[in-house]
């Protein structure tokens, strides 16, 4: 799948719940699986005005606030056949990462089981199965996160939502690949780019 008719496909989504829109991109990217090999050139992404930054692999497209602000999201980062987000959002109140993580994942288990995006007519059903659940801290700050599997049509992608949290503002990153490439992925580019993330 050329990657101009991704990133074009992804500007034009226009949906309100940010957790929708990350299955109907996996529904979206699934077709652009690629292999996954290692490069060892890192860029990296600084937000100066939310204070923060993340490394990605040099060779990976990345879109800046793609979205604006409807979904918090921030950038897009784009790389063989898998794909990163980061974005932020405003807390009602003060919360743990572990807490954000399980407040998030329960609203995705009880929201609806599908989801048609009106401007590409797909329609993902979205069977979740949460795999894992891990708490850690990375760089000085504590991280917590899930990592699921979603399905669409026979194909499965997994996911992994990592959150991080500072004053009252969630800081969310979220990778998803093919499930049977997630595994190499998760290993030669998710777990680089979620521990090189920092606050300024």
């Amino acid at each position: 799948m050329n990657k101009k008719f991704v990133i074009s496909q992804i500007k034009d989504l226009r949906l309100t719940n940010r957790m929708f829109v990350m299955i109907t991109l996996s529904v979206i990217l699934i077709a652009s699986i690629g292999s996954v090999t290692a490069e060892e050139e890192m860029s990296t992404y600084r937000n100066n005005e939310y204070g923060f930054s993340v490394d990605y692999p040099e060779d990976w497209t990345m879109v800046e606030c793609y979205m604006g602000n409807i979904m918090g999201d921030v950038a897009f980062f784009l790389g063989h056949g898998v794909y990163a987000i980061v974005g932020v959002e405003d807390l009602p109140r003060e919360m743990t990462p572990d807490e954000y993580i399980t407040s998030a994942i329960k609203e995705l288990r009880s929201g609806v089981s599908s989801v048609t995006c009106l401007e590409t007519g797909i329609t993902c059903v979205y069977p979740m199965n949460v795999v894992e659940t891990f708490n850690d801290t990375i760089n000085g700050e504590p991280v917590a996160g899930s990592i699921y599997t979603i399905g669409f049509r026979g194909a499965e992608s997994k996911q992994m939502l990592a959150a991080f949290v500072n004053d009252k503002t969630a800081y969310l990153i979220t990778f998803t690949a093919p499930l049977d490439i997630y595994d190499k992925a998760e290993v030669e580019y998710f777990e680089p780019m979620l521990h090189s993330f920092r606050f300024s």
